[in-house]
């Protein structure tokens, strides 16, 4: 929901699926894959955590309607994505502060 690099999406998927069951990448994908089909969305298919580089990604237009339903009964979702800016700073050694 913030501006960042695909190494966002795949850490958090790292993360969430080793906590899952220590299966990583390939089992946040499964799961995602699950609730999507618990939604009732019948025409998306993931395959990867950031949704890029891959035909296999697949959805719909009512897909996405059904998601950001659910996505927006979550308070703390709705807030996020209500927030009009935001505003951070990325330090890198090599490059300095932007």
């Amino acid at each position: 929901m913030l501006p960042s690099g695909n190494d966002a999406a795949m850490a958090l998927a790292k993360h969430c699926g080793d906590v899952i069951n220590k299966g990583g990448i390939e089992t946040f994908i499964n799961e995602m894959n699950i609730y999507v089909k618990r939604f009732g969305m019948q025409d998306t298919t993931y395959s990867n955590p950031h949704g890029l580089s891959d035909t296999r990604n697949k959805s719909s237009a009512r897909d996405v309607c059904r998601l950001a339903y659910y996505f927006l009964k979550d308070s703390v979702l709705e807030s996020i994505v209500s927030t009009k800016t935001h505003t951070g700073t990325i330090e890198n050694p090599q490059y300095g502060t932007r």
